[in-house]
């Protein structure tokens, strides 16, 4: 095999990861994803304290049983084992030897319990995965013409140090893990763990979603377990005063403007929009950029017109079964169809559950046909045609539901560039945050927002998010619209009449803004999981569901049709 077609070396820390979970080492290595929970921060916070200590900034850090051992922080790696790794620290033993020294942050298994790794027995103490993860360090080692006859690992929470030799089923183990870990990376991502206790307290749990992918496979009869990670307790900083600069401070973001200056800790921000004629310093984009944090860029009127993307995506498989998909109409067809089809199912929900008068009945039953013909369309151009009859009829109801203000009416019918009246100047605004966040949803999960299935490519238009939100358009924005105008938290005088079109006025669009923020972060019950979730990690969920049915992990994706 040449060097060009040479798989790269598996690091060592992700051989741990394929013998907990082989799904969890192709998320992690494959796909390039990852997200944060408390244990892994608190062992990369102790990591940290510890290189600051070996470093002589006087940090406190746990005690540790290698104090003053060896060097930290040593890479190797070792082509013909096809592995590579970082040491936490190397040790030298009384006979000359390296002894490299790994820490964890959890506790040692029970000496009863057995451990093994491809049917190689191994010895009691040490948990498998971490076994192997040591045994790569040992080749490393001695790749690298060192002696290395013992490894050993610290477990904090039990403040316990297992010592364990170099032997022939520690090396057989491990070379095992490589060659079984080398040829997964190649392949499709491996099937999720079936009620498993692992996936308890797993901080890739909400991405790799084993028990919801078992279920809409049918491996598993219950319902999925309610083990999704909790909500972010991040919400948006939109920043809409003209003149306004977003900069940065230690471990926050600063607004400043003429009139007012903010500050809000950077934990707390899950993305940042801005306005019109907002700066952003280059140090606030690149503290964004670092914490995996979204920035859009809107015009003053909503409009985005850029996401900041940092570079190195992950998942760029995923991508590339985008691409494939989108290149076949036969793989296109289905996923507009099951779009179209939902956003309809939502807007005949909201309507009945609106319509207190009865006085749509005719619109209802005509919505449920055109539904039930968009899931049968026999191409995007008969799909689009259902679609937008669809449309026509539920606007028209919804400018009966929103009604008028003193004989003028909120919305006639559904009108863009520019907003023929405050109605929809107010939906225009609330697609444009919502576009905002199905973009990130892309992003996060490793998806084009640009290249979509049933909106065409077109430049400067996220044709894959406007696909993502279309099911959401009812549920979000246009029942944020009749809860505002009808409780009187809108009025004509929040809107000016700009040219041919309308717009909102400053202190509306913050109303609207945080109305919105409440909306996505409110909890609904899931119709298939049956567990509560907010609309922002529905969102997710849905971008991860239809990139599982991309590669072939899902036979269908169904959006959500709420209840």
């Amino acid at each position: 095999m040449s060097a060009a077609t040479e798989p790269p070396p598996i690091p060592a820390r992700m051989l741990n990861e394929w013998v907990y979970c082989p799904r969890l080492f192709h998320l992690m290595h494959v796909q390039g994803l990852f997200a944060p929970s408390a244990e892994t921060v608190a062992g990369a916070g102790e990591h940290d304290r510890m290189r600051a200590r070996s470093r002589g900034q006087g940090l406190e850090a746990p005690a540790e049983p290698w104090r003053g051992a060896g060097p930290r922080e040593v890479t190797f790696d070792n082509a013909l084992e096809g592995v590579i790794g970082r040491f936490d620290v190397v040790a030298a033993d009384a006979a000359g030897g390296l002894v490299p020294v790994e820490a964890k942050h959890g506790t040692a298994p029970d000496e009863a319990r057995t451990q093994a790794v491809s049917g190689v027995t191994l010895r009691p103490g040490v948990w498998n995965n971490d076994q192997v993860q040591l045994g790569a360090q040992a080749l490393l080692l001695r790749g690298a013409g060192e002696r290395c006859d013992e490894v050993r690992i610290w477990y904090r929470k039990t403040n316990t140090t297992a010592r364990l030799p170099v032997d022939d089923a520690l090396l057989a183990a491990t070379r095992a893990a490589i060659a079984a870990a080398r040829a997964a990376a190649a392949g499709p991502m491996p099937a999720p763990l079936v009620d498993s206790p692992k996936c308890i307290g797993c901080s890739l749990v909400d991405i790799c979603l084993p028990d919801e992918t078992n279920w809409l496979l049918h491996r598993q009869p219950e319902q999925p377990r309610k083990v999704v990670a909790g909500r972010s307790d991040g919400g948006g900083l939109y920043v809409v005063t003209q003149g306004a600069r977003v900069g940065k401070t230690s471990e926050a973001l600063t607004v400043a403007s003429r009139d007012d200056n903010a500050e809000v800790p950077l934990i707390d921000v899950e993305h940042v929009a801005v306005f019109g004629n907002v700066q952003v310093t280059t140090q606030a984009v690149q503290a964004l950029t670092f914490a995996g944090k979204g920035l859009h860029l809107h015009t003053q009127g909503g409009k985005l017109l850029a996401t900041l993307v940092p570079s190195g995506r992950p998942n760029l498989h995923l991508r590339r079964e985008q691409f494939r998909a989108a290149d076949r109409p036969e793989r296109c067809l289905p996923i507009a169809r099951w779009v179209v089809a939902a956003k309809v199912r939502n807007q005949r929900v909201l309507l009945r559950r609106n319509d207190t008068a009865s006085a749509h009945g005719d619109t209802v039953e005509a919505l449920a046909g055109a539904a039930r013909r968009a899931e049968s369309a026999a191409d995007l151009a008969e799909l689009m045609g259902t679609e937008g009859d669809a449309a026509r009829k539920w606007f028209a109801a919804l400018s009966t539901l929103l009604g008028d203000e003193e004989g003028k009416p909120w919305l006639t019918g559904r009108t863009r560039r520019p907003p023929a009246d405050p109605g929809n100047a107010m939906l225009s605004f609330g697609y444009a945050l919502l576009v905002g966040e199905c973009v990130a949803a892309c992003q996060r999960v490793g998806l084009d927002p640009d290249l979509g299935f049933l909106h065409q490519p077109v430049p400067g238009r996220p044709a894959l998010a406007l696909d993502l939100m279309e099911p959401y358009r009812p549920l979000v924005v246009d029942s944020l619209a009749l809860r505002m105008i009808r409780s009187g938290q809108l009025h004509w005088r929040d809107f000016a009449q700009v040219g041919d079109g309308w717009r909102l006025h400053d202190a509306a669009r913050r109303r609207v803004i945080l109305a919105f923020e409440q909306r996505m972060d409110e909890l609904i019950t899931h119709p298939l999981f049956e567990y509560r979730m907010s609309y922002r990690r529905i969102l997710e969920t849905e971008a991860r569901l239809l990139g599982r049915h991309l590669t072939g992990e899902l036979n269908e994706w169904r959006p959500l049709v709420t209840r």
